[in-house]
């Protein structure tokens, strides 16, 4: 049987129990059931603690165990006290032995719970609980007195073990309720169903306790059936708490009592209001009451005085400490980026400031590999290393996650970016963390206040610091005004991309695939433009990137996908050998990780009846290796769809043989680059004729982008290259444009034909 299966299996037991011992409890008070009952519900409740022991294992055992051995004295001392007759009998001939054998059980069952009650809260947060529960047991005790002990002083025939031995149970009722207290203020604020089931116990003991009191000093009548009815019910509730299955955890939940809630609040003053309106009511006073009450009353005072400097303690502490959190990163315990802005705004006019931002390059992947709590470790250790490199002329700060703040005097001139360029060398140092070794890189903005008004050098240094990370990171930048322009002109961009689809802006141009050698075209591959309503044009390497980083690449590449697929359906009909036409499309990263990117490929090519062997998707050659696994089971569903795949601008990262087999490709797409200076004395031809003999072999076709001139087609057609493309041809155009295109191509090649690969 599973966890979850005992673990259910185990809270119905309990379950069941509560509702057997509530009902025979019922039985008792009407009369139903007899004498028998009670020690039969607690012999057998016995034996449900004892299970619920063994099945759940709690730990710490100690207190659980005490608990069952606390409940056996409880029960032999009502079996005896019924065979002794000892209820309301205060003479000289009285028998000791239900009294031997229950306050053993109080001693036990008292530290057994202040074990429980240890365990539950942590050592911080028990002074507090100490003081609140003493009161309690104070002002129990100042009850006792009043309306127990004190009458049994004056009254005649009354032997002194009678005496002596009602004087230990309020002692005793009064160590109960300082647990209960201590403890009620642990369960409140937890969901453990066994610790409330312990307290309800311990509350219907006390209860107990008290109505046999009463009826044993013959205050009042109390019916035999009523007095057993609260110890049915706690010997009831206390197995339930140990069959339930929190009780497994019952003792790693740990509890806070650092503030006063409302319910220890109100506890607390009718702890305090009640005994003190007795003392002063009540007309008894002789010299004894003076003797007992006037220290009880002292001592009760003494520790409300005591609660009370301890809060007022406490929460000045909690306000020092939110505001040091104010002001301070927790983690690392540097200035935040709030308190760095304040003291950079602080200093004086007289000294010229500089503001630096360090960022380690590449830290998820310490969390993503690892796992947050090294991660964690390892801010710390970089904090510590930047903190001492930068010595006490710079103030350090932490301004979240990975990344750094400096600031300090500008005076050092020429030699800042030295000791910044250290700084940087120092940090690749390795870090071992829990047996693991780390080395990490750093992108380190720098703004002076030369270049940048004060409250803007955080600012222009966080933007220095995000073009280091553009450059690769590693390395040291400094800011000047271009870069805000930058910054502000791609925040403008990511702005307007928003709604650029929506506006109508954006534009797909296409450029023609021609077929070598005899230059008939081939297709078309689809590229995106945006007509800014302000800006005009904007350059793709200038927005493509953005919608990258903002994951808006996803809705403009399913928009630019379906525009292309639909405008090769009206070309299909529209030009001669239409139907042989082949239409190219761009696929990003984030739209080959998406899951619902093979389904949008498919519902293009359904919403516009164009057979998906007709449709040629571009990836890149890091796209495919960032996640090998991943992008070979999304290239096996799009070719199952049907799609040709080609992998574009080949030999810029690791022209692989053997990806190109693992992963089916199609077309090899050769990179400009390579194409530039085909036709010179360089190594150019030589790795194209290489690309060109490896595609060849695997029985792919080769593109090769950017052919300019004559000199380049006539080279590469020597070299064996399929197709290619380029302004040799035509530059990208709007869709109106291509007929004539086509058709000024097919008079110059003396017809038109479209082909397959």
């Amino acid at each position: 049987m599973d966890q979850s299966a005992l673990h259910r299996r185990a809270e119905r037991l309990a379950t069941a129990w509560l509702a057997t011992g509530g009902l025979v409890a019922v039985g008792v008070m009407v009369g139903v059931l007899g004498d028998a009952a009670a020690p039969l519900v607690s012999l057998v409740g016995l034996g449900g603690m004892i299970t619920g022991i063994a099945l759940h294992r709690p730990k710490p055992m100690s207190p659980w165990l005490g608990i069952a051995v606390a409940m056996v004295c409880f029960m032999a001392g009502g079996v005896l006290r019924v065979m002794c007759g000892t209820l309301g009998d205060m003479s000289s001939t009285r028998s000791i032995l239900p009294d031997l054998a229950t306050l053993p059980g109080y001693l036990l069952g008292a530290l057994a719970l202040a074990r429980l009650v240890a365990v539950l809260l942590p050592d911080s947060d028990r002074l507090p609980a100490v003081i609140d529960s003493g009161a309690a047991a104070v002002a129990m005790f100042i009850l006792a007195w009043v309306f127990v002990i004190e009458p049994l002083t004056h009254r005649p025939n009354v032997s002194a073990t009678a005496v002596g031995l009602q004087l230990l149970y309020p002692v005793a009722s009064v160590v109960m309720v300082s647990i209960a207290a201590r403890l009620a203020f642990v369960t409140f604020s937890q969901n453990s169903r066994t610790v409330r089931l312990v307290f309800v116990s311990l509350c219907l003991s006390l209860l107990g306790d008290l109505l046999y009191l009463v009826a044993d000093t013959g205050i009042a009548h109390v019916s035999a059936r009523w007095l057993d009815v609260p110890y049915l019910l706690a010997f009831t509730a206390f197995p339930a708490a140990m069959l339930h299955p929190d009780l497994a955890g019952a003792g790693s939940v740990r509890s806070s009592v650092r503030s006063i809630s409302r319910r220890r609040a109100a506890f607390v003053t009718v702890a305090i209001a009640a005994p003190s309106l007795i003392v002063v009511l009540w007309t008894g006073h002789d010299t004894l009451d003076r003797w007992v009450l006037g220290p009880a009353v002292l001592l009760l005072l003494v520790l409300v005085a005591a609660r009370m400097g301890h809060a007022l303690g406490e929460a000045s502490r909690h306000q020092a400490r939110f505001a040091y959190l104010a002001s301070h990163d927790e983690l690392t315990g540097l200035p935040n980026r709030r308190e760095i802005r304040r003291r950079l705004l602080d200093e004086g006019d007289a000294a010229s400031m500089i503001a630096a931002v360090i960022d380690v390059d590449r830290f998820q992947l310490v969390n993503d590999t690892f796992d947050h709590d090294l991660g964690d470790a390892l801010i710390r250790l970089v904090a510590d290393r930047i903190a001492g490199l930068c010595g006490t002329d710079w103030v350090v700060g932490h301004a979240g996650g990975a990344q750094y703040l400096a600031i300090g005097a500008a005076s050092e001139g020429p030699a800042l970016f030295e000791r910044l360029e250290h700084l940087r060398v120092k940090l690749a140092d390795r870090y071992e963390v829990n047996g693991s070794e780390f080395r990490v890189t750093a992108s380190i903005g720098v703004a002076s206040e030369g270049g940048s008004e004060r409250a803007r050098l955080l600012r222009d240094a966080d933007t220095a610091m995000y073009q280091a990370k553009a450059r690769g990171g590693d390395c040291v930048v400094a800011f000047d005004a271009r870069m805000h322009e930058r910054s502000v002109r791609r925040l403008r961009l990511e702005h307007d991309l928003r709604g650029a689809i929506e506006r109508n802006e954006l534009e797909v141009y296409y450029q023609p695939l021609v077929q070598l050698p005899d230059e008939s075209i081939r297709g078309f591959e689809a590229l995106v433009r945006w007509h800014h309503p302000v800006l005009g044009a904007v350059a793709p390497l200038d927005f493509i990137p953005i919608a990258e980083d903002t994951g808006l690449i996803g809705p403009v590449g399913a928009w630019v996908l379906d525009r292309a697929v639909r405008q090769l359906a009206t070309w299909r009909h529209a030009l001669p050998g239409g139907n042989r036409l082949l239409m190219s499309v761009n696929v990003s990263p984030r739209q080959l990780r998406d899951p619902e990117f093979v389904l949008q490929v498919q519902r293009s090519l359904d919403r516009h009846d164009v057979p998906a062997s007709r449709l040629v998707l571009e990836v890149t050659e890091s796209l495919l290796m960032e996640n090998p696994i991943a992008a070979d089971a999304v290239l096996q569903q799009l070719r199952s769809v049907g799609a040709q795949i080609a992998i574009d601008d080949f030999g810029t990262g690791f022209s692989s043989l053997a990806y190109l087999n693992r992963f089916k490709i199609d077309i090899v797409k050769i990179d400009r680059a390579f194409v530039s200076n085909v036709d010179g004395d360089g190594s150019e031809s030589s790795l194209v004729a290489a690309i060109v003999a490896m595609a060849r072999a695997l029985g792919l076709a080769t593109v090769a982008e950017g052919i300019e001139t004559d000199a380049q087609l006539e080279t590469l057609i020597d070299l064996g290259v399929s197709a290619g493309q380029g302004y040799r041809w035509s530059k990208p155009l709007p869709a109106g444009e291509v007929p004539a295109l086509v058709e000024r191509l097919t008079i110059r090649g003396g017809h038109l034909r479209v082909v397959d690969r």
